[in-house]
């Protein structure tokens, strides 16, 4: 799913700023700096042609309108885009003057929209800086950054996908904590993606098709835009008209979600259609149905702090929760109940891998049990796949895939 000429460009991108970074951070934080600058990094070269523009159209209207109505206007400066920037700086021209480097980069990142600025926030990118700061290599690292050309003539919204989902996986593979919290091994999206898309390719090959991708524990939004990259560049391959494929996701991770919302923002997709919040309780698409969903929730994680809020939906016939709820020690039949609130009436399909869990887990008449019942009764369930072992970073455990589908072919 990844090119070698891409492979290429992410190697350079880490090779010059290891340069910098590697004697203040710890090769697992590496990507915690990088990933936040490589997105200004592509966002400043996107705005280069419109700068001027974007600046004079604030200067026009800075004073006489409200935000909200300037907030368009500017987009507009910036050739359509959904982020722009007010400042008088570019990275490059930030380099004019080392001994401003900090209040100017500060004036910088204050000028961008407040939908760049909110992922900046949750990247905690201020305390980056700070560190960045303190060892006097702030003006080393934007010097770095600006190394590497990320104009849409040098590397297209397509390209520029690859290149940062291959950071992403890079960074993951680096970081312990990582790893085993958020990464879902390639191997195990790429045969979801076959065993949840291939059914429907006639479908893809269809004008005008539109269809959804959702994850309701995204972490960094992996999963979902590999599936995507899988129906549009695998199955789609050669085809003049492509269907639209529109990803969504919700996070509980602020970092996570930082990483999954800035893809979608560098890439030219709807950076909206990624939220921050407890699935659970905090459900950022409520009414809204998906034609396919893919997760990996966690494993044995307790739900006792949202334990009061899932039992009393529980108590709702048209709750989510009202076929039963597993004890409080492990959520992931929770998650399957919420993805399965959301599927099409006219067809979706589901692939979500848990560990053995939900599948032996409670006797006859416990929630567990109850929530099986429930899907094979509405005969939802297509199959699960059991996984080999030592699939997933530091261990050994079990772990399946669960089809659900409510399209059934007869």
């Amino acid at each position: 799913m990844f090119e070698n000429n891409k492979r290429a460009d992410v190697d350079f991108i880490w090779r010059i700023t290891d340069d910098v970074l590697r004697n203040i951070f710890k090769k697992n934080e590496i990507g915690e700096v990088l990933l936040p600058f490589v997105v200004i990094r592509r966002l400043d070269c996107i705005l280069e042609p419109f700068q001027v523009k974007v600046r004079e159209e604030y200067e026009k209207f800075r004073d006489k309108i409200a935000d909200e109505k300037l907030d368009p206007i500017l987009k507009k400066a910036a050739g359509n885009k959904k982020f722009y920037n007010i400042s008088k700086h570019s990275l490059n021209t930030l380099r004019d003057e080392p001994q401003n480097i900090e209040i100017n980069f500060n004036n910088y990142l204050n000028g961008f929209n407040p939908e760049v600025r909110e992922i900046l926030e949750n990247f905690h990118f201020d305390k980056v800086i700070t560190r960045l700061i303190k060892n006097r290599l702030l003006y080393q690292m934007i010097d770095a950054i600006c190394k590497i050309d990320l104009h849409e003539s040098k590397v297209d919204n397509h390209d520029m996908g690859y290149v940062f989902e291959e950071m992403i996986r890079i960074s993951n593979e680096q970081s312990n904590e990582t790893a085993g919290e958020h990464f879902t091994p390639r191997d195990v999206v790429a045969l979801m993606c076959t065993l949840l898309f291939d059914a429907d390719k006639d479908v893809f090959k269809k004008e005008g098709v539109i269809r959804t991708i959702f994850d309701p524990t995204m972490g960094t939004g992996g999963m979902t835009n590999l599936g995507k990259i899988y129906i549009l560049d695998y199955l789609c391959k050669g085809q003049k008209t492509k269907p639209s494929i529109l990803t969504f996701g919700q996070e509980l991770n602020e970092q996570s979600y930082a990483i999954a919302k800035s893809e979608a923002l560098i890439t030219g997709e709807d950076a909206n259609n990624f939220k921050l919040g407890n699935s659970l309780t905090n459900d950022q698409f409520q009414g809204k149905h998906f034609h396919y969903m893919m997760a990996n929730p966690p494993y044995g994680v307790t739900w006792k702090i949202e334990q009061e809020y899932v039992l009393n939906e529980s108590m709702n016939p048209a709750g989510r929760f009202f076929a039963g709820t597993p004890r409080s020690s492990d959520g992931q039949l929770l998650f399957l109940q919420h993805m399965i609130s959301k599927m099409e009436k006219d067809g979706s399909r589901i692939g979500v891998v848990t560990n053995g869990s939900p599948l032996f887990t409670g006797d006859a008449g416990s929630g567990e049990s109850d929530i099986r019942k429930w899907i094979i009764e509405n005969d939802w369930l297509e199959c699960i796949v059991g996984l080999p072992k030592d699939m997933f970073y530091n261990t050994g455990i079990n772990t399946y895939i669960w089809f659900i589908t409510n399209k059934k072919e007869k």
